[in-house]
């Protein structure tokens, strides 16, 4: 339903109020499977992302792909209506092997299927975060800015509106949060901070 794509209401909102609640805690939703849809005036696919949930702005939203990075063509594209970047990461979503409900397996796909990737490769993430931290959680927004810019750029160079910043790299995320590649901070409406990033040659 091209109305309800990406459409920011109770539902986002609320999501959005959990997480200034609950610092610790990263939404990760599925972009949905309606990448075959056309939500005139953009292109086929485009603007596809489900609304709600998806359209919080402090959660993570999931694409899919195949192992060889070819993107799921029903996987949710964006933007959303406010023309924020969703989905913002990609991971395998097609010929996925999992369990079912009767004690055996079965081989399925959709950004579904991909979004549990992206939890466990968050989960990794957290748990090495607590190892070096002194076993204090991780923020949501420290590991949503790892698992975002540490993933493998594929598509249009940088962010776009079909795998979002790329695909989930957990070895290099967790390899910037053992040197200590990020910072955090604040700063007030009007004010200014700065910070100083060392970049080395190449």
């Amino acid at each position: 339903d091209c109305d309800y794509a990406g459409t920011y209401n109770t539902y986002s909102e609320a999501i959005d109020k959990l997480s200034l609640q609950y610092k610790d805690v990263l939404h990760v939703f599925a972009a949905g499977n309606d990448g075959l849809t056309t939500c005139e005036p953009y292109p086929a696919g485009y603007a596809t992302v489900v609304g709600a949930y998806q359209a919080a702005k402090n959660c993570l939203v999931v694409t899919s792909t195949d192992k060889n990075y070819v993107n799921a063509k029903d996987g949710g594209r964006g933007p959303i209506k406010d023309g924020r970047l969703k989905p913002e990461i990609t991971a395998v979503g097609v010929d996925v092997m999992s369990t079912t409900k009767v004690d055996s397996y079965l081989v399925s796909g959709g950004t579904s299927m991909a979004c549990p990737g992206v939890a466990g490769g968050l989960a990794l993430l957290s748990e090495r975060y607590k190892q070096i931290n002194g076993n204090v959680n991780a923020p949501a927004n420290i590991l949503k800015a790892l698992i975002l810019n540490t993933s493998t750029d594929i598509g249009n160079p940088g962010p776009d509106y079909t795998f979002g910043f790329g695909f989930m790299n957990v070895a290099k995320a967790i390899n910037a949060l053992n040197n200590n590649q990020y910072v955090s901070g604040s700063v007030s409406n009007g004010g200014q901070q700065t910070y100083t990033v060392n970049v080395p040659p190449n």
